[in-house]
């Protein structure tokens, strides 16, 4: 009996000191919960986002984002701000900036984005195309206006091709004519013309699935990684867009050709799209960067009109142009390229140095073809060897 009275004495004094010290107590609340739930997020596995793993960050934050807001927690958005705004801990403020950018729709978030984007934070200008349409519509036209940086107004400039409308154009006009930076101007040239395309020759019914390209793509383009070849960011981003099962119709590709978009040119290969293949007639003649990449896309494409461009630039005086050429035929071609480099490699109208080098490369991507697809490997051509 004295144990049964000792044992409820214990019980009504922890209760009231319970009481006393309610205040005391840490908070259980959503609040502390979203704290955890970021810091969950924050550590989820890349492998585990389905996501490209050589396109290095493109979509990892947006899908950890994803995943902390779909847990349906009341945001703690002061404490995302704190993040946003501490480099000491760049994982953390990369997700948060990217989180404030899909709650756009509280003020404070919104003013924190444009706040960041203007001092050049990468990842504020990204979060760009994650905001509500309004919103960053409206941050995009301030940066545009008000932002010291080149890449920042760029890429403002850029996304208004996918949030603007008619007001936005105007501005764009505007603007286009008082810039003087070259890239920065070229920014303006094409969201201009991407955006008007889009309000003045597209049916209303199509504008807002024109617009989820455009921010695919705008997504594509400014998060992939600089790389040390000038290629190698742009075959990044189209690797990102062929994973994810995007595919662009012609009329868009030839529009973001028509602006110069560097983008459009690998998209275009890895999609073996053979309505632009004269609008790479010009640049398939080039040497640098450009060229190579043109060459390449032509190869992937493949067709008839895309292959005899190939062969032509097999004609050029400039060794490093078909030197590269022939070793992007090794390095992307299949079957096709493979019977043109084997009529190639014999014909005395192309230098014998050239002739050299393509039978070398030919014999090579045949064995490389047979080892990938032993039953369907193309017959071998014995004559003239």
């Amino acid at each position: 009996m004295c144990v049964i009275r000792y044992g409820l004495a214990i019980l009504v004094v922890a209760s009231l000191q319970a009481l006393i010290h309610a205040d005391e107590l840490p908070e259980d609340s959503s609040e502390g919960d979203f704290k955890k739930a970021f810091e969950e997020a924050r550590e989820t596995p890349t492998s585990s986002l389905g996501l490209v793993r050589y396109a290095y960050e493109i979509g990892y934050e947006a899908a950890k984002a994803d995943r902390l807001l779909a847990r349906n927690l009341s945001p703690d958005v002061e404490f995302l701000i704190a993040k946003a705004r501490d480099p000491k801990a760049p994982r953390d403020q990369r997700l948060a900036i990217i989180v404030l950018g899909k709650l756009s729709g509280d003020p404070r978030a919104k003013q924190e984005i444009l706040r960041l984007a203007s001092d050049e934070s990468r990842f504020a200008v990204r979060a760009l195309s994650y905001m509500r349409t309004d919103d960053a519509r409206d941050v995009a036209e301030r940066l545009m206006v008000e932002s010291r940086f080149t890449r920042v107004k760029a890429g403002a400039a850029d996304i208004l091709a996918a949030v603007g409308n008619e007001e936005s154009l105007g501005k764009l006009t505007r603007r286009k004519e008082k810039e003087k930076g070259r890239e920065v101007k070229l920014a303006l040239e094409r969201a201009t013309t991407s955006l008007q395309y889009r309000l003045e020759k597209l049916p209303k019914e199509k504008r807002a699935e024109w617009s989820e390209l455009e921010l695919r793509w705008w997504r594509a383009r400014h998060e992939a990684k600089e790389t040390a070849k000038f290629s190698g960011r742009w075959e990044r981003a189209a690797t990102y867009l062929q994973f994810r099962g995007h595919r662009f119709p012609p009329e868009f590709l030839r529009l973001k050709l028509d602006t110069k978009d560097v983008l459009a040119i690998v998209v275009a290969g890895r999609q073996k799209e053979t309505g632009v293949v004269q609008l790479l007639e010009n640049l398939a003649m080039q040497r640098g960067s450009r060229g190579q990449m043109t060459r390449r896309a032509l190869i992937r494409i493949g067709d008839d009109a895309a292959l005899s461009l190939v062969a032509e630039a097999l004609r050029s005086g400039d060794e490093a142009v078909w030197k590269l050429t022939i070793g992007d035929m090794l390095f992307v071609g299949d079957a096709r390229t493979l019977a043109l480099m084997g009529r190639l490699k014999d014909d005395k109208t192309y230098s014998k140095e050239t002739r050299h080098w393509l039978r070398n490369v030919w014999e090579t991507l045949e064995k490389k073809l047979e080892k990938q697809s032993p039953k369907e490997a193309p017959e071998k051509d014995e004559s003239k060897k």
